[in-house]
């Protein structure tokens, strides 16, 4: 992150021991960042090894925080 290779950050959990440079370029609009549940992480990561493209969760559904996103019904 302090190098700048750095353009987003996806986590459960955005903490570190001193994240100074962290906020100060998250401030300046130089890093993104994506707070996922820890068991839609953990999802993603294994989703990706596996080769699978795409999966979905019912996390938030229902509530202003999923305002804007995709929703699928399936089998009813």
């Amino acid at each position: 992150i302090e190098q700048g290779r750095v353009d987003k950050l996806i986590c459960s959990f955005p903490r570190s021991a001193d994240p100074t440079v962290f906020v100060e370029r998250y401030k300046a609009g130089r890093i993104a960042l994506e707070i996922v549940p820890q068991g839609t992480l953990a999802e993603r990561i294994r989703a990706g090894g596996a080769g699978i493209p795409a999966f979905y969760t019912p996390t938030s559904f229902g509530t202003e925080v999923a305002e804007g996103k995709p929703v699928e019904v399936f089998e009813g």
